[in-house]
């Protein structure tokens, strides 16, 4: 089976499309149908069944697929390899992050790397954990940074805490909590507009365990958000507050948001790094894990 027919099924299984395959491989329509048929006739089975509506894996193509996946995910980090090997300047990395660390410590490393290492390609994937650590087994991930949780070394991943980070309230710069002569409680915002993680989200337990410390019951939420991005931007042109871990302020603590002076109830909780265990990280790897290191030290 060669390379090009192992992207072929693993992107027509992605889109369950053949029409959507083919563009987005640059080949015709045929020569996917062609491919397909091809690696069912080598295996004896068949990998999709088709519908007017598109294709669906077979119990086979699923389980196929997921092997494919994993040899992809091999042959990309060989790749990289051989280019740290050529030119320490030249590497590419696939990196999966939690929302709560998109700033302090993980951009600090991100900016210098790109300064001094500019040929170094990172991209990045943001998700929860049941996103995440699926695709860094299959090795489609090659390392992920965010909040550690219980199981996280279970199924083939080891875990490196980098630091314990807190957890706060967070607030427009000027809100007018911060003009009270008195630090507030939390008993005391109870009936404030809050914004709370979606149901799902794999924080929404850590902030309820947090009021519910308080011997309160999670408030009603103005807005249920899982971007951080449409987060920071509610919480500096509103009254909303929201708890979240302390650098999910990044740079903003310095600018249109902050921290409410508000003690809560909850002990800091150890963010790291994800790998897969007994595999040797590419000299990309190691550069990136020993940035973040650095950047950690630096801002402590």
């Amino acid at each position: 089976m060669t390379l090009r027919q192992m992207q072929t099924l693993v992107t027509v299984a992605e889109h369950r499309n053949i029409l959507k395959a083919s563009e987005l491989l640059n080949m015709t329509q045929p020569a996917v149908s062609k491919s397909i048929k091809e690696m069912e006739a080598t295996l004896g089975v068949a990998l999709f069944k088709r519908s007017t509506r598109g294709v669906t894996p077979t119990e086979y193509g699923a389980a196929f697929v997921d092997h494919v996946r994993s040899v992809l995910a091999e042959m990309r980090t060989a790749w990289n390899e051989l280019a740290d090997l050529r030119d320490a300047y030249v590497g590419k990395l696939e990196l999966g992050i939690l929302p709560s660390v998109s700033g302090g410590p993980l951009l600090q490393a991100l900016a210098d790397l790109h300064r001094e290492r500019p040929g170094i390609s990172i991209t990045i994937h943001e998700g929860v954990h049941s996103q995440l650590l699926p695709s860094l087994r299959t090795g489609e991930l090659d390392m992920v940074v965010g909040r550690m949780i219980e199981d996280g070394e279970r199924g083939g991943l080891t875990q490196e805490i980098l630091y314990h980070e807190p957890w706060v309230v967070i607030a427009r710069g000027d809100h007018p909590l911060l003009k009270r002569n008195t630090p507030p409680d939390l008993e005391d915002l109870a009936d404030a507009q809050w914004i709370l993680p979606l149901p799902n989200a794999t924080i929404r337990p850590v902030v309820q365990f947090i009021f519910n410390e308080h011997g309160l019951e999670l408030p009603q939420a103005a807005i249920e958000c899982s971007s951080g991005l449409v987060a920071r931007s509610l919480l500096g042109r509103t009254d909303m507050l929201m708890i979240m871990p302390r650098y999910f302020l990044g740079l903003e603590e310095q600018g249109n948001l902050g921290a409410l002076p508000v003690e809560l109830k909850i002990d800091p909780m150890p963010v790291g790094i994800t790998v897969r265990e007994a595999r040797t990280p590419t000299a990309t790897e190691e550069l990136v894990r020993t940035m973040l290191r650095d950047a950690v030290k630096e801002m402590n």
